[in-house]
């Protein structure tokens, strides 16, 4: 995070703040990601998550060139 740009402050609850900030936003208000336990986890496993790429079927191939529809219609000028 100070790589980034954020000053940290710890004490009871850890914050952060911006460089064109003058507040610090405590962790624990951001979401349940970023208490400080959930924060520290995520340093030490350091994981990439992958989702799974979804493969989409192709529908509808049209051939332009002998398609009446597409040789009137103005989008598929070039």
């Amino acid at each position: 995070m100070t790589e980034l740009g954020y000053e940290i402050k710890h004490g009871k609850h850890i914050a952060f703040k911006p460089k064109d900030k003058q507040r610090f936003t405590r962790a624990k208000t951001i979401g349940e990601d970023y208490t400080e336990e959930r924060l520290r986890e995520r340093i030490t496993e350091n994981q990439t998550i992958k989702t799974p790429s979804v493969k989409k079927r192709i529908g509808n191939v049209i051939n332009i060139n002998t398609n009446i529809k597409v040789k009137e219609s103005k989008g598929y000028e070039y």
